[in-house]
């Protein structure tokens, strides 16, 4: 029994509307995959390139810093409360302390003020009684900034946040493009089998190495 001619050009259109829906669907997913993929090749290229320096830290002499001894004085004013917040500043403007504050600990025979920044440290130790101040600032090359900022470390909580960003990216920008792959009827087969045998190799390498 034949359908009424309204009832098939209901069906037609619903898989008309289908089809578009499904082809947006595609075309919005290849812009984002794209997108993605511009900011993961950047951050690839960092994370590597950093991850490479760190691991053989010999070769770029990763152990080679730079320290220097600074003396002052701080006045019986900064320090009868003492002021942290004057004293800091102090640092900052008169000594070239860089970074955020990471510590700040004060008892009754001294104070210790520490800042941290990618590839630079600085400590200032402050006698409270005399008021003698001695600031030592060590200072590392290029090779181990970067290698801070690969880890996180020393950055006030913005490098854990380019870490955990770029980590998020990386990890859409895969999804995305191994969706892209499944979803295309011609490259459905070969990224399946790669993805499997991919991910069979990798595990087997960790496998080797570290069990």
């Amino acid at each position: 029994m034949s359908l009424p001619h309204n009832e098939h050009s209901l069906q037609r259109e619903t898989k008309r509307a289908s089809g578009r829906r499904w082809r947006a669907c595609k075309r919005w997913l290849r812009i984002v995959h794209r997108l993605l993929s511009l900011f993961a090749f950047f951050a690839l290229l960092f994370f590597s390139l950093t991850g490479f320096f760190m691991n053989h830290g010999g070769w770029f002499e990763l152990d080679e810093t730079v320290e220097e001894e600074a003396i002052g004085q701080v006045s019986e004013e900064m320090l009868a409360g003492p002021d942290r917040l004057a004293i800091v500043e102090r640092l900052r403007s008169e000594f070239g302390a860089l970074g955020p504050l990471d510590e700040c600990i004060v008892d009754e025979y001294e104070m210790v003020v520490m800042f941290k920044r990618p590839g630079r440290v600085t400590d200032a130790v402050i006698n409270r009684e005399t008021g003698e101040m001695r600031v030592y600032t060590e200072t590392s090359n290029l090779f181990v900034l970067l290698g801070d900022i690969h880890r996180g470390e020393n950055t006030g909580g913005t490098g854990g946040l380019l870490v955990d960003v770029s980590a998020g990216l990386l990890f859409l920008t895969a999804l995305t493009g191994l969706a892209l792959g499944l979803i295309l009827p011609q490259s459905r087969r070969s990224v399946g089998c790669s993805t499997v045998l991919g991910g069979l190799g990798f595990a087997a390498w960790v496998a080797l190495l570290f069990v």
